[in-house]
């Protein structure tokens, strides 16, 4: 792979990082440290996903043409974003924050699929999504595990935690110079393979069946697994196992360490597999992931600290599984013409799986206790294995 994808990896991670770091203290920080309650925060959060949607629909065809200047224009307005909110004091500087944060996720995600598949040779491309995937997990991971620790600490006070979103601002400025440096490439992926780039408008991509059932499985794998790592886990560990926080920010540093380690050796075993094949053993890990889980909540010291680890390895195998096959699909399903177009439904695909998975998760699970939570969870990864499955025989039967 080239030196410039490296380079954007790392500006990826280091980007990842610190949003990851702010990410589990935004509601906290708008409610409670700026004085706006509950409803400023769901303000923010409703002012963000309505921009990303927006901006991801909008700038897709753009992305199609020019992907490179796309993702750095997104990256701008997400700088801006958490500039904006380290430094706002009112209500409408709070929702504009969201806005910028939320239309730089939208343009950065309909652009870094087109970004990345041009940087490397075709035969690269399934390690190179996920190179991609590893970047951004981990960096989130990561970040939100010093975000916890941050408020182990107590340290929330009004000074510290506007400095740190205003670092978690320029922790992105390096990912946005990178994409700008890359605008010089100047023709789409597909033109510098040679092939012709028919427009393809979003109508005609969803006159794809395969490419709905991928969609679909985007926002069903993001709802029943990877938003559930993020909200019913901690929830079941904290309030059902009796783990402070310290131990979730551990397990979630676990899960991104064994990410990290994972990738290269069980990527490489991906990429032997048929893309859709690969895409059904995601959610299948996560089965036996959350079986884990539920093996911890019988257990005690020290069984119950391995049954976690093997949670945290599980899913992070799941994870590698995905991110090898999604994007391979994507491209495949969309033709590389119109991945501006396809990145921007995958976005929102992921937006409505991310904007249903925790509340959904958080009533299921809420009053069941732990081992009855975590087998819940292991039902909804059961029902996350038939999206991908229509994808594989959608694309077999082809």
């Amino acid at each position: 792979m080239s030196g410039r994808f490296h380079a954007l990896m790392s500006c990826l991670f280091l980007s990842s990082l610190g949003i990851g770091m702010v990410f589990p203290l935004t509601s906290i920080y708008v409610s409670d440290v700026l004085g706006l309650g509950p409803a400023g925060a769901g303000r923010y959060f409703i002012a963000m996903a309505v921009a990303s949607c927006t901006a991801a629909i909008s700038g897709g065809p753009r992305a199609d043409r020019r992907g490179a200047a796309v993702g750095a224009v997104g990256c701008g307005s997400l700088v801006t974003g958490y500039a904006v909110l380290g430094a706002a004091h009112g209500t409408v500087a709070v929702a504009a924050a969201g806005a910028f944060a939320g239309i730089g996720f939208g343009l950065q995600y309909a652009a870094i699929t087109e970004v990345v598949n041009g940087l490397v040779p075709e035969s690269l491309n399934r390690r190179a999504f996920t190179v991609r995937h590893v970047m951004t997990n981990v960096g989130m991971g990561l970040g939100g595990a010093l975000g916890g620790l941050l408020l182990l600490t107590g340290e929330r006070d009004s000074g510290t935690l506007r400095l740190l979103y205003e670092g978690s601002a320029a922790a992105s400025v390096p990912l946005a110079v990178a994409f700008w440096a890359l605008r010089r490439r100047g023709r789409t992926s597909g033109e510098r393979r040679g092939r012709r780039a028919d427009p393809v408008s979003y109508r005609g991509l969803l006159s794809d069946r395969r490419l709905v059932f991928l969609l679909l499985s985007q926002a069903v794998l993001a709802g029943a697994g990877f938003t559930q790592l993020e909200s019913s886990v901690p929830w079941l560990l904290n309030h059902w196992m009796s783990i402070g926080l310290p131990g979730v920010s551990a397990l979630i540093a676990c899960n991104a360490f064994a990410l990290l380690v994972l990738q290269r050796p069980v990527g490489a075993l991906c990429e032997r597999l048929p893309e859709s094949v690969a895409l059904v053993a995601a959610p299948a890990l996560w089965c036996l992931a959350f079986g884990f889980g539920a093996v911890a909540a019988l257990c005690e010291t020290p069984y119950r600290q391995v049954a976690l680890a093997g949670f945290a390895v599980a899913f992070a195998l799941g994870e590698v599984c995905y991110s090898s096959a999604f994007f391979p699909l994507l491209v495949r399903f969309a033709g590389e013409s119109a991945l501006g177009r396809a990145g921007a439904l995958a976005s929102l695909g992921w937006s409505a799986g991310t904007a249903t998975g925790p509340p959904l998760g958080l009533a299921l699970i809420g009053g069941h206790g732990a081992v009855a939570g975590w087998l819940l969870l292991v039902a909804g990864s059961v029902l996350a294995c038939l999206p991908p499955a229509l994808v594989h025989f959608s694309s077999t039967a082809e």
